[in-house]
């Protein structure tokens, strides 16, 4: 056993607040891929959504507008998953600098999420027409998306506060000497 010595404290392991909705919006975002998220005749897991997203939204028949619906969900759920890298990329970032970039994700991400609560995902199967059922899966990652948008801005915010106060203290600085 390896013994600390006397004067020195275990370390304890903090997160800031934009880390913690960070890794919350993971954690759901994970688990979403386990869910049922969507029915599709057969219930559809959050995992194959993601798989066959890539697939669906080159799915598009001019002359079905049912099919063009679905491409353009597939569309915008898979631009989320996309930007979902990203937004963990700027938001467990540690630097220092003030971009434009992350804001642009975490806008581009909401937009895709909204637009996917907005379109209306209809389907047709065996020249049946059906709207599709969504379950809890396909809330819970929309919920991690959002979760890790707000955890990105968030930080950015943060980094943008910080510049104003070290800006103030070295005006302060200039103006003492």
């Amino acid at each position: 056993m390896i013994e600390q010595p006397q004067d020195e404290q275990p370390k304890i392991v903090t997160f800031e607040r934009n880390e913690i909705l960070l890794m919350l919006g993971v954690g759901l975002y994970a688990i979403s891929m386990a869910l049922p998220a969507v029915k599709l005749g057969d219930d559809v897991p959050g995992l194959m959504c993601f798989l066959c997203g890539f697939i669906f939204c080159f799915n598009v028949d001019p002359a079905d507008p049912f099919s063009n619906n679905a491409a353009i969900a597939a569309l915008l759920g898979t631009i989320a998953n996309v930007t979902v890298f990203f937004l963990l990329v700027f938001g467990f970032d540690k630097s220092k600098e003030i971009s434009g970039v992350p804001w642009f994700f975490c806008v581009v991400a909401v937009v895709c999420v909204l637009g996917l609560l907005i379109v209306p995902l209809i389907g047709r199967r065996d020249g049946m027409v059906f709207v599709v059922e969504f379950y809890v899966g396909y809330y819970v990652w929309i919920a991690g998306i959002l979760l890790m948008s707000v955890g990105c801005v968030w930080r950015q915010l943060q980094v943008y506060r910080n510049s104003m106060t070290t800006a103030e203290k070295s005006k302060r600085q200039q103006t003492d000497n």
